[in-house]
This record gives C-alpha cells, structure tokens and sequence, in this order.
C-alpha cells in the first residue's frame, strides 16, 4: 500500500492511494522473494476472479470512507480495528525509510499511523518506510 500526500502549511490537501496485490501467479517462479511475499493464488490453492476481487476491494473502500466522515467517535473506531488487524506489532522488522534502514521491534502505531519502533532500546516514529518482517520473529 503506497499513499501519496500533498501539505500545504498543515492542511492536507489530497492523499493518493496506491493498492498492489498478488493476485494469479505463484511466488515460486521468485524463490527469492517467496520469503518476504506471497500471492492469493498460492494462499487459496487456487485463481481468484479479479474483477470481483476489484469490486470487493472498491466496495469496502467506499464503506471505510463514508465511516471516516461520520463522526470522531467512528474514526477512532477504525482506528482500534486497523491496530487490531496489525501484524507487525510485537514483531522484529526492518523498515526502509527515505533516511536509511532502520530494525527493530514493531512495538505501536500512534494516532497519526506512525510506526513506534523500538531499536537499541529507543523508541523511534517513523512516518514512511517499506515495512518488512524478518523471519523467525515471534509475536
């Protein structure tokens, strides 16, 4: 997942989605990114429809949206079920940022979607960075 945000002052003024998935092929033609990704297909055992892949995923988008404008109560709402479904936290990554590599264990998300990663005993925010879990790491 890919967002692209445009800042003008403090105001956001528009954020650009970007939504990859794997969808009918298998990761054993790339041995060597089967250890960091996977795709539907493998995971199913089978090919997924995408275009009804598509709609599903446009659909519940929209419903997240609407939420989002509800109210504070519901955004907060999203907020702990995006936490909950997190599999990163509790876990040792290593996040590629604009500044470098930095490793640690994923310990939080704050409320502006914030990575709080724990390294050398410090807890850092990282804002950007491509998240990749290391092997092995127990949650």
């Amino acid at each position: 997942i890919l967002v692209e945000t445009g800042i003008i002052g403090e105001s956001l003024t528009y954020a650009i989605l970007g939504i990859g998935v794997n969808v009918n092929f298998s990761m054993r033609i790339y041995p060597e990114l089967a250890l960091f990704a996977t795709t539907l297909a493998d995971e199913l055992g089978c090919e997924v429809d995408r275009a009804a892949l598509e709609r599903a995923l446009l659909e519940n988008l929209n419903a997240y949206y609407a939420r989002l404008g509800a109210s504070e109560a519901e955004r907060a709402k999203i907020f702990r079920e995006w936490r909950a479904a997190l599999s990163t936290l509790g876990r040792v990554v290593r996040v590629q940022t604009p500044s470098g590599v930095e490793t640690g264990v994923a310990e939080d998300v704050d409320a502006d979607g914030a990575l709080m990663l724990r390294r050398k005993g410090t807890l850092i925010k990282l804002f950007a960075g491509d998240v990749t879990v290391l092997k092995d790491s127990a949650r």
